[in-house]
């Protein structure tokens, strides 16, 4: 939207302070997703959990939840958490995604003591 109209494309603080909102707030939600304490409800405790018990997610129970017409991209999508053929799912494929989730953590984790540069740059936060 900016880009395109030219009288808005020119530094101002508000645009400063929206980025840095939307840099803050994105990281929040990553580092959510792979908060490990037990009183927080998030996808990396979710996921752990699947690794542990891998028994609970059955192909057939997978395929279950596809249209008839689907079945054939349901056993598909199944294959890209075990083996062809497996009859449930690879925790090791499971234990992949944890860390993949936990590197992304790390890439958006700024220091908690600092505010995002923008939002430090318009003195927003002190």
């Amino acid at each position: 939207m900016v880009e395109k109209n030219p009288r808005a494309n020119v530094p101002s603080t508000w645009f400063a302070w929206l980025q840095g909102l939307y840099v803050n707030d994105t990281s929040v939600a990553v580092r959510r997703q792979v908060d490990w304490d037990k009183r927080s409800i998030s996808m990396i405790q979710l996921i752990d959990d699947i690794a542990r018990n891998p028994h609970v997610i059955t192909r057939r129970r997978f395929v279950s939840t596809y249209d008839k017409a689907m079945k054939r991209h349901a056993h598909r999508d199944f294959e890209k958490f075990g083996k062809p053929g497996a009859q449930q799912i690879d925790p090791r494929v499971i234990r992949t995604d944890v860390k993949r989730l936990i590197e992304a953590r790390r890439a958006s984790k700024p220091p908690r003591h600092e505010a995002p540069a923008d939002i430090r740059r318009i003195g927003c936060m002190h």
